[in-house]
């Protein structure tokens, strides 16, 4: 019976800290690029830990997920507007992780320098709000600000923003297919199948 009590009050205690909104589909014909995108609050986590939860994620599609990269102003602008964050996100001092990190030991002098997306893609383009990345101690990586009058901007922070006294209750994933592996020509398969025919000939002659 206590096991049990026990089991329903972790149950409980989990759905309390971490909700997910539904996904949503940036399309293709709006420019998009047919990616979904899923909000999740937890509350006190960590980037790392955000990502580790994001790339564990697959989607209704069963493309797996990982921390957002934000890499033109057109998906910024769909990241960052009240349709996606305004319904659920909009407290004073609410802080989004991002798949944005930069490579530790970080050059203190200039801030921006050495910044990755966790996917590898290229570091073209960010959002950073009025004075940022502030490059503190530590501060290697990204989050999306929810306050009402700098929405969507990004700032640096570090791993455990929270315990600094800054709210970190969401981070973004993105869900996107794996990519396919390009199937043969048809010249590769007559350029195979002719060698592999060749081959056996010679052996029967011998």
């Amino acid at each position: 019976m206590n096991r049990l009590i026990m089991a329903v009050l972790s149950v409980t205690i989990l759905m309390t800290a971490k909700s997910g909104y539904a996904e949503l589909l940036w399309p293709v014909g709006d420019s998009g690029n047919g990616h979904y995108y899923e909000l999740v609050e937890e509350q006190d986590i960590t980037w790392e830990q955000a990502k580790i939860a994001a790339e564990n994620s697959y989607n209704s599609l069963g493309w797996q997920g990982h921390l957002a990269t934000i890499t033109t102003q057109a998906e910024q602008d769909f990241l960052g507007s009240t349709t996606f964050l305004g319904s659920s996100i909009n407290i004073y001092g609410d802080i989004i992780w991002i798949g944005a990190y930069q490579t530790p030991p970080s050059p203190e002098i200039d801030g921006s320098l050495d910044w990755h997306w966790v996917t590898g893609e290229a570091w073209d383009f960010t959002y950073w709000d009025t004075g940022e990345p502030g490059n503190s101690s530590l501060e290697n990586y990204a989050v999306m600000k929810a306050d009402t009058w700098n929405y969507g901007k990004w700032n640096d922070c570090v791993n455990n923003q929270q315990a600094i006294g800054s709210n970190t209750e969401a981070y973004i994933i993105e869900y996107e297919p794996a990519a396919s592996v390009p199937e043969p020509s048809a010249m590769a398969l007559f350029l195979f199948g002719t060698v592999w025919i060749a081959k056996n000939i010679k052996r029967r002659m011998k």
